[in-house]
C-alpha cells in the first residue's frame, strides 16, 4: 500500500551528517524506493548543507523544502523559546509552508521526527506518527546546573516534553526504555518500538591489526549532548590514568562536535588528542583501536556504538551504551558494570587479536540483522497502516 507521506526534520538528511540526519537520509530514500509519496520539510544549518542535500535529493526525483534553521536571538523569539522550548528553530517560513500544504493538499500521514518537532502537528494529532529519539527527562535527570538559566532551561524542556507526548496518540521509538517513558506520560499512546536503519554500504567492515604502533583509545561523538560529554568525563577521569599507568605507550583521542569547549580542562594532557566538528569522522574510527562509551546516564540508541559495530572496533560500553541493541556481552560487544570492569577488559583486548576478532565479526553480523532498512521499514510501514486505519 502507498502513502503521501510529508515529513518534518530538525536537522538535513545528510548520510554522515549528525546521528539524525544519517536516520533521515535512509528514510527519504527507502519510503521513495518503496512508492510512497514523499514530501519533505527540513531545515539546514548553512548553505553547503543545503548544496550537498539538493545533490542527493535532486529536486526532479525528490520533493524536499529546505529553510534555514532559525538561530537568532530577537525578543519574539526568546518568548517563544520560553514558551515552547526548540519550536523557535522552524523559521515562520518553514510554518507556514508546512501549514499550507496540510490545508490545500491531501496526505495520509503526518510524519514528525524528534518530539520538538510535534508542535509542528498539534491541528493533525488523529494523522500525525511522532518518532522520539531520545528524552531529555532521562538524558538530563539529576544533573546538577550551576547556572540559573540552564536550570530553567532544562525545568521548561521537562514540562514541554510531558506536554507534547500527552497531546499526541501515535509514536515510534529507538529503544524499549524509551516507550516505556512515553507509555507512563500518556498512557492512550501507541508506541511500537522500531529502532533505527543503517545504510551499511557507507560502512567497509575491516578487522583491527595489532601493530608496533602505539594503541589508541577513541570515543566520538557530540559533546554538547550529556550522554556522551559523561562518557567523555568518565574516560578521561576514572579509565584513563589507569590505562596509561599499566600501557605507558597508549594514546586516547576524542573527537566530535564541541569537544575542545566541552573538554577545555582537559586539553593539555599528555597523549591526549581532542578535536572537534572534524568533516569526516571515519579516519578516527579507523585509527581506534578500541572504542570506549561508558555514560553515566542518557536515552536512546547511541549511533556511535552502532557505527563501531558496523566499522569492525572493539567495542567497551555499559547499559546505557547499548540502550536499543540487541547486544551478547563478551560474544559482539563488552558490556561493564564498572569503570574497573572497563579497565580490565580494554587491557585485555588490546593484548589479545584474536579476542578482538571474534568479537567485530560477530558485531558485523548483529549491525546487518539489526539495522536492516528492510526490517526497519517494514515496521513503520505497518505504523503507518495502523494510524490510516484509525
Amino acid at each position: 500500500m502507498s502513502f503521501k507521506i510529508v515529513i518534518a526534520f530538525i536537522d538535513p538528511p545528510l548520510p554522515f551528517g549528525s546521528a539524525a540526519s544519517r536516520w533521515y537520509f535512509i528514510l527519504i530514500k527507502e519510503l521513495v524506493s518503496r512508492g510512497h509519496q514523499v514530501t519533505v520539510f527540513t531545515t539546514y544549518q548553512n548553505s553547503n548543507e543545503k548544496e550537498e542535500c539538493l545533490q542527493l535529493f535532486p529536486l526532479e526525483k525528490y520533493d524536499i523544502r529546505l529553510y534555514p534553521k532559525n538561530i537568532g536571538s530577537s525578543l519574539i523569539q526568546k518568548l517563544k523559546t520560553i514558551a515552547n522550548p526548540f519550536s523557535q528553530i522552524f523559521g515562520d517560513a518553514f510554518v507556514k509552508d508546512l501549514r499550507l500544504q496540510l490545508e490545500e493538499q491531501p496526505f495520509d500521514i503526518l510524519h514528525l521526527e524528534q518530539l520538538w518537532a510535534g508542535y509542528l502537528g498539534l491541528k493533525y494529532i488523529h494523522k500525525s506518527l511522532v518518532s522520539v529519539h531520545c528524552l531529555y527527562s532521562i538524558d538530563l535527570a539529576g544533573v546538577k546546573f550551576g547556572r540559573i538559566r540552564a536550570r530553567i532551561d532544562r525545568y521548561l524542556m521537562f514540562v514541554a516534553e510531558h506536554q507534547l507526548i500527552q497531546k499526541y496518540r501515535f509514536f515510534t521509538s529507538v529503544s524499549p526504555p524509551i516507550a516505556q517513558r512515553i507509555r507512563a506520560i500518556n498512557p492512550h499512546a501507541n508506541v511500537q518500538n522500531i529502532g533505527l536503519a543503517m545504510d551499511l554500504s557507507k560502512y567497509q567492515y575491516q578487522e583491527p591489526l595489532i601493530d608496533d604502533r602505539p594503541p589508541v583509545i577513541g570515543l566520538i561523538g557530540s559533546m554538547n549532548w550529556f550522554p556522551t560529554y559523561s562518557a567523555a568525563c568518565q574516560l578521561l577521569l576514572h579509565i584513563w590514568p589507569t590505562i596509561k599507568q599499566q600501557i605507558p605507550n597508549a594514546q586516547l583521542q576524542i573527537v566530535g562536535r564541541s569537544a575542545k569547549s566541552s573538554l577545555q580542562n582537559f586539553l593539555n594532557l599528555p597523549d591526549v588528542t581532542i578535536e572537534e566538528n572534524v568533516p569526516d569522522i571515519e579516519p578516527y574510527f579507523r585509527r581506534s583501536r578500541i572504542f570506549v562509551y561508558m555514560p553515566t546516564q542518557g536515552s536512546g540508541l547511541k549511533i556511535k556504538v552502532a557505527e563501531a559495530l558496523a566499522w569492525g572496533i572493539p567495542i567497551i560500553t555499559n547499559k546505557h551504551g547499548v540502550e536499543g541493541l540487541e547486544v551478547q556481552d563478551m560474544v559482539n560487544i563488552n558490556v561493564c558494570n564498572s569503570n574497573e570492569d572497563a579497565i580490565s577488559r580494554i587491557i585485555a583486548l588490546l593484548g589479545d587479536r584474536n579476542l578482538c576478532i571474534k568479537q567485530v565479526r560477530a558485531g558485523r553480523k548483529l549491525a546487518e540483522e539489526q539495522y536492516s532498512p528492510k526490517k526497519i521499514f517494514d515496521k513503520l510501514e505497518n505504523v503507518y497502516s495502523k494510524i490510516c486505519q484509525k
